[in-house]
């Protein structure tokens, strides 16, 4: 904490360059992250309606 803090209170510029691979390797991860959050809240809204009654029709399970 005591480091994050230093380095923003002693501000300098900082030079970098940045290619446009960059900008598409960003947009990919974010949309995998949200692709793969997307699976997660499925399987975990799955999981918690394990324990509900299906209603409708007998899909012939004992």
């Amino acid at each position: 904490m005591l480091v994050v803090a230093l380095m923003l209170v002693i501000w300098q510029p900082a030079y970098g360059y940045t290619d446009p691979g960059s900008g598409l390797l960003l947009w990919q991860m974010v949309g995998a992250a949200f692709v793969g959050s997307l699976f997660y809240v499925r399987r975990l809204f799955g999981w918690l309606s394990v324990g509900r009654k299906k209603s409708g029709k007998d899909d012939g399970e004992r």
